[in-house]
């Protein structure tokens, strides 16, 4: 973890199940999800939340990053806030 008077960036690893559940994530299911999961909180940066466009893509990408992870492969997300 590092951090400085702006921002904390963090290095967390996926839980492997959640992993291995997330290959199963069909298009039509990342579809659905996108909106919902772009309007969180914590993606709101003190405006309309987060692009549903964008996030579709990212989610997309997560799961194919996560398809690609072997049993002795972890997925980390990189984290700044």
């Amino acid at each position: 973890m590092a951090s400085s008077p702006d921002y904390l960036v963090s290095i967390v690893r996926l839980d492997d199940d959640f992993t291995g559940r997330l290959t199963t994530v069909s298009d039509a299911e990342l579809d659905e999800v996108a909106p919902q999961w772009a309007q969180i909180e914590e993606f709101s940066f003190g405006g309309d939340g987060l692009d549903p466009v964008y996030a579709r893509e990212f989610l997309g990408q997560l799961r194919d990053l996560a398809r690609v992870a072997q049993p002795d492969r972890h997925v980390y997300c990189w984290v700044c806030v």
